[in-house]
């Protein structure tokens, strides 16, 4: 950690700690990047194992709305995984103060049928069909996230998402495959997790349901006092409308992803051609507003890692309207390409890390 200044820890995991620090580097004077420790004495096998495959997957992923790694490195014996700083901290930060503003003006009644306060449609559908980009992404190198919720969606100053903690994420080897631990965050798993069904990508859209729901009514979709009586509810019962003023569009939308059968839910493809979130994405390309991608502030720690993300700036912008105005296309065929499909194989597998790249193996000794 000599290359990096430590500012503050800003946050702890069931595996380690994430630290804010700064570079030293003469030529990165400025650049901010977060450190995650995870102490490799205190995991089991398998926790190692997940760790490590927590660095495969964050070293191949790339693209514009999900966080950019940097490098890993062990020092005594604790795993150090650089990624880039979000400046604009997370969504579940952003909720919240939204529910101090809404009680600042409506007073603690909260009348639901009182609409100020609240984010506004346009705010939301950003961060939305950033949040549906990025998972599209991830579904296409077949990758589950399983744990979607408002404090793992980063945000830049400039109010783009960085969708990131990939701690628990699972790779399919195949787009048929089904997982089967039950893993996530209680608010946002889904009914099939609840019920320790096998769960596939659906879930991810179930998660991704409850966090728009989230934005739009600023509570939880489902709530209760213990864990029992809330996967009751996330089983069972259906969720409260969201604020009579926000369109109807929008509460179709919530409905087709919070629908109880897995099967029944859209794909991202799905979600990203429907007519309501095309209209969205067309005004936002055209007034050049969030979809325009900038990266956070930063330059790589050592040579041979990543390249910096500000040289990448205009790539991720670039990439992010082609994505965009494929989705855009009325022609656009729900299917991905075999170079996408091929590009990722990571997966749990043996304790003895023989899945690992040569790298990761070395460092894990």
């Amino acid at each position: 950690m000599h290359r990096f200044e430590e500012i503050k820890c800003i946050g702890r995991g069931s595996y380690g700690s994430a630290h804010l620090v700064r570079s030293r580097r003469p030529d990165c004077p400025h650049g901010r990047f977060v450190v995650k420790k995870i102490p490799m004495e205190l995991l089991s096998p398998k926790e190692k194992d997940q760790s490590f495959c927590e660095v495969e997957l964050l070293a191949k992923l790339k693209h514009p709305n999900v966080i950019e790694y940097m490098e890993n490195f062990v020092v005594d014996n604790v795993l150090h995984i650089v990624m880039a700083y979000c400046d604009g901290g997370d969504l579940a930060d952003k909720v919240k103060k939204q529910q101090k503003i809404r009680e600042q003006i409506v007073g603690p009644e909260n009348d639901l049928a009182d609409p100020r306060g609240y984010f506004p449609i346009s705010q939301v559908l950003d961060w939305f069909v950033q949040m549906a980009m990025a998972i599209r992404y991830l579904h296409g190198q077949r990758v589950l996230h399983r744990d979607l919720k408002t404090s793992n969606v980063f945000l830049t100053t400039e109010n783009v998402v960085k969708l990131g903690d990939f701690g628990i994420a699972k790779t399919l080897d195949s787009t048929l495959d089904q997982a089967k631990t039950v893993v996530g965050t209680p608010y946002y798993m889904s009914p099939e997790v609840c019920e320790s069904k096998p769960y596939s990508y659906a879930s991810d859209v179930w998660s991704l349901g409850c966090v728009l729901y989230e934005m739009l009514s600023l509570r939880h979709a489902f709530d209760a006092p213990n864990i029992l009586t809330l996967i009751l509810k996330i089983v069972q019962q259906d969720f409260a409308p969201v604020p009579p003023h926000y369109d109807a569009e929008v509460s179709d939308l919530l409905s087709k992803l919070l629908d109880k059968d897995p099967e029944k839910r859209p794909s991202m493809e799905e979600i990203l051609t429907m007519p309501y979130i095309r209209r969205h994405m067309q005004g936002l390309v055209a007034s050049g507003g969030s979809l325009k991608v900038k990266g956070t502030s930063g330059k790589v720690p050592e040579n041979g890692a990543r390249p910096s993300i500000n040289e990448d700036d205009d790539d991720d912008d670039s990439r992010f309207h082609a994505e965009a105005e494929e989705l855009m296309n009325p022609n656009f065929q729900s299917e991905y390409s075999e170079e996408c499909i091929d590009s990722l194989q990571i997966y749990y597998g043996p304790k003895d890390g023989s899945n690992l790249s040569p790298n990761i193996r070395a460092n894990a000794n």
